[in-house]
């Protein structure tokens, strides 16, 4: 399966270099929920059956994350995780691990109502 990435994901995650004190820092722009579902909606729809999946509600702040990363390193190369999440910044989260990652790589978008879910196969 190929890899994907949202040119917006990509914007998004290149951030805006900013200096403090001397000190650079990168922040990203958190695009809204109506943004997401555009995005996600215009993407390839492939037939991508997972062999786990990952129930995160409503969880942020890094949790789809790192939860996604843990059942990551249970699974095989091949092996496919659907991590559902419905907290609009598992977007950038998931874009930015997939992307800096070595192992997995995102292979699918998709959302129903206010589900994202992202499959993530490891590498």
């Amino acid at each position: 399966m190929e890899g994907i990435e949202t040119e917006e994901a990509v914007i998004m995650h290149e951030g805006i270099t900013k200096q403090d004190k001397g000190l650079e820092f990168n922040f990203t722009p958190v695009k809204s929920r109506e943004e997401i579902k555009k995005i996600i909606q215009s993407t390839p729809k492939p037939e991508i059956e997972p062999d786990k999946i990952l129930e995160l509600g409503y969880c942020g702040m890094g949790m789809p994350v790192i939860k996604s990363h843990a059942l990551l390193l249970e699974m095989t190369s091949g092996e496919v995780l659907r991590a559902d999440s419905s907290h609009a910044c598992s977007f950038s989260d998931i874009h930015a691990y997939a992307r800096r990652s070595k192992r997995v790589k995102l292979v699918g978008l998709d959302i129903n109502g206010e589900k994202m879910s992202y499959y993530l196969q490891v590498i």
